[in-house]
């Protein structure tokens, strides 16, 4: 599931910034957020089941590097010099979150 929801959102983000019209963005983005609203839960369930610590310790530092990376992403698109390239960043970095699928499922 995490690797479809990542997938999902991904491609929705990259299809809205690719979309001429106004309502192949929407969609785009629609997609983008159903994705995350997937994988993002999945996510903090697995950290929950890291050895070594409560669950509740796992699940809040995972939620916080994700709060960081909300900050410090913010501050690397807006650094960056054109729209498509600060849009088609987060698209790839997305897609690439499907690739760690495999270290939720051996968290899991």
């Amino acid at each position: 599931m995490f690797r479809a929801g990542a997938v999902v959102a991904g491609v929705g983000f990259g299809g809205a910034l690719l979309a001429d019209a106004p309502a192949a963005g929407l969609v785009g983005l629609g997609l983008l957020g159903a994705g995350i609203a997937i994988a993002l839960p999945l996510a903090i369930g697995a950290g929950g089941n890291v050895p070594g610590e409560t669950p509740a310790t796992a699940a809040a530092r995972l939620s916080t590097i994700g709060y960081l990376g909300s900050f410090v992403g913010t501050a690397l698109v807006g650094g960056l010099a054109s729209l498509p390239l600060a849009l088609g960043l987060p698209a790839l970095l997305v897609l690439a979150t499907a690739f760690g699928a495999r270290a939720l499922r051996q968290a899991g």
